[in-house]
């Protein structure tokens, strides 16, 4: 109205008679409510979108936290634990596999990309094929087995195996030497 009243001739009046003045009245009534929705629109979407990325923010703060909080339990295992990937490469070990294996925590990137063969000797290669047959059929795995050191020796542990259903090993393993050496000792 204020624009009618100030700016289309003749000026300062409402009195506009032509066609032509109503019809730029309409038009700009038109564009002033279009864009004045159009602008709360936006608002209302700008704020969903900062709702929604406050959100994203916030479980993915969560879900840094619940890692490293997993992170933290399997690094202070007290057996080692050790996950490879579907093509049977190691992809993790905590601190107590590598302690288990003779390895300090920095050389731990040594045994990452290994073969999961990697851990036990030539010797136990093939049982270890036929171990993978029967987890890849669905099938867990817990036998005492004789695991490779870095200088060669073996450690007698006991170990649990799973191929979980996207293909990667978990593999949980106990260092039984004691209990070896007990069972030694009251067989003399």
């Amino acid at each position: 109205v204020l624009v009618w009243w100030s700016f289309l001739p003749p000026e300062h009046t409402f009195g506009k008679d032509a066609l032509r003045y109503i019809l730029s009245a309409a038009i700009f009534l038109f564009v002033g409510l279009f864009l004045s929705f159009f602008q709360e629109r936006l608002k209302r979407t700008t704020r969903q979108i900062a709702d929604a990325l406050n959100e994203a923010r916030l479980a993915g703060n969560k879900l840094r936290r619940a890692h490293d909080d997993i992170q933290s339990l399997i690094e202070q295992a007290s057996d080692g634990i050790f996950i490879a990937d579907a093509s049977d490469h190691l992809i993790e070990v905590n601190a107590a596999g590598c302690v288990m294996l003779g390895y300090s925590r920095e050389e731990r990137d040594k045994l990452l990309g290994e073969p999961v063969t990697t851990l036990v000797g030539p010797a136990d290669e093939e049982r270890l094929r036929q171990a993978k047959v029967h987890l890849l059929a669905g099938g867990n795995h817990l036998e005492e087995w004789s695991l490779r050191r870095k200088d060669g020796a073996g450690v007698p542990a006991e170990v649990s195996a799973t191929i979980l259903p996207d293909g990667r090993w978990q593999i949980f393993a106990r260092d039984i030497t004691q209990r070896k050496a007990a069972e030694r000792r009251l067989l003399q």
